[in-house]
C-alpha cells in the first residue's frame, strides 16, 4: 500500500503544476487528493482492524479508481467478508488488469481464502510483469498450492526461490515440506 501511497504523492506533484495553470484542475487535483488520502487511511486502518469506512468513502469518491477498489478489498478480506472482497478484487483488475502489485497482492489473498487456481494465476501474471522486482513473499502462495497438491518438489523449489532467511514463517514453510521429502 505505502508503495502506491508514494507513487499517487508523484502524481499529486504532477498535477499540481497543472492546477497552478487551470482552475479546473484544482477541483480534479482536490478530489483524487481526498482520494489518495482516504485510500491511505483505509490501508493503516485495515492493519488496525478498522471497519474500512475509509475505503467505503474512497469508492463513492473514485468508484473507477483501482486504488480505492483495491483499499476496498483488502478492507473486506481483513474483515472476513468474503463475497465483498471478490467483488472489488474483480473491480480493481477490472479497471487496471496489468498493474503487478494489484495482481500480486489480490491473488496472494484470493488463493489463501480458498481460490487456488485464480489466485496463483494471477500471482504468476504479476510475476510474470515484474520478474525482478516483485515481493518475494509472493510465491508462498505458489509454494502452498504445490504443497496442497502433494508436489513437494515443486513446493520446497518455490519456498526456496522465496529467500528470506529472516521471515521465520519461510523457516516453517521449508521444514514442513523437507519433512515430506524425507
Amino acid at each position: 500500500m505505502r508503495a502506491h501511497g508514494r507513487l499517487g504523492i508523484f502524481a499529486l506533484i504532477a498535477l499540481d503544476h497543472v492546477v497552478r495553470r487551470d482552475a479546473i484542475a484544482v477541483a480534479v487535483a482536490a478530489h483524487i487528493g481526498i482520494h489518495l488520502r482516504l485510500q491511505q487511511e483505509s490501508g493503516l486502518r485495515s492493519a488496525r482492524g478498522g471497519t474500512g469506512c475509509s475505503a467505503r468513502r474512497a469508492v463513492e469518491l473514485a468508484p473507477a479508481n483501482p486504488l480505492a477498489r483495491f483499499a476496498m478489498a483488502r478492507a473486506a478480506f481483513i474483515k472476513d467478508d468474503l463475497h465483498l472482497f471478490y467483488t472489488e478484487a474483480s473491480n480493481a483488475l477490472s479497471l487496471n488488469p496489468h498493474d503487478p502489485l494489484l495482481l500480486g497482492n489480490l491473488g496472494n489473498w484470493m488463493a489463501f481464502s480458498g481460490r487456488w487456481d485464480e489466485g496463483v494465476a494471477l500471482i504468476k501474471k504479476a510475476i510474470a510483469l515484474n520478474p525482478k522486482g516483485y515481493p518475494r513473499w509472493w510465491d508462498a502462495a505458489i509454494g502452498k498450492d504445490h504443497y496442497r497438491k502433494g508436489a513437494f518438489r515443486e513446493a520446497l523449489a518455490e519456498f526456496r526461490t522465496m529467500n528470506l532467511p529472516d521471515w521465520w514463517w519461510n523457516q516453517v514453510e521449508l521444514a514442513y515440506t523437507y519433512g515430506q521429502l524425507g
